[in-house]
């Protein structure tokens, strides 16, 4: 009996990391698509508010995405927009030091931060022309989207893994845990 509650406890693991990397698939999608484009590195260089809308907040509802950064290639802010439905964080949750760091050991990274409005899962890529889709050239800034772990996210995993999904903080619960 014990065999068989490893083996389904194994299994619903498996089943989770699947769909929790299904749903990550098109913010890290729209990440990497969104920074190798000539229309992207042209708003590196203008940073041309009305182009972003249009061209980056229009899609936030389609990838399911909360919030969006911009960034030049000397990791200077210059674009941030979120959701009209998702709570307001502060946009400097992300650094330059952060990002040097990241994009010094890849191109593509994904990474989960902790906010005042709960945890973000971030998806970024540098940003490069059309013609340069490997990345390979010198980068002309970074773009990173990002989708809060609301209750609602929770919810649709809860759904389609039948169990019941909730973050819970490591050191609140050990101080909980220690109190009792």
């Amino acid at each position: 009996i014990l065999m068989l509650l490893k083996d389904e406890e194994l299994e619903n693991t498996r089943l989770l990391e699947k769909i929790v990397s299904l749903k990550s698939d098109a913010l890290n999608s729209f990440a990497n698509e969104t920074a190798y484009w000539d229309d992207m590195v042209r708003f590196t260089e203008t940073s041309d508010t009305a182009w972003a809308v249009a061209n980056v907040d229009c899609s936030f509802e389609t990838f399911k995405v909360d919030y969006a950064w911009v960034f030049s290639k000397d990791f200077i802010p210059l674009y941030f927009s979120s959701w009209e439905y998702s709570p307001q964080i502060d946009p400097a949750v992300i650094t330059g030091e952060m990002l040097a760091r990241l994009t010094s050991k890849s191109r593509l990274f994904r990474f989960y931060i902790k906010t005042n409005a709960g945890i973000i899962e971030l998806s970024g890529a540098t940003i490069h022309p059309t013609l340069d889709p490997r990345r390979l050239g010198e980068p002309r800034g970074v773009f990173i989207v990002g989708r809060l772990w609301s209750e609602i996210h929770l919810g649709e995993i809860s759904d389609l893994t039948t169990s019941s999904v909730e973050l819970i903080d490591l050191k609140s619960r050990d101080s909980i845990e220690n109190d009792n």
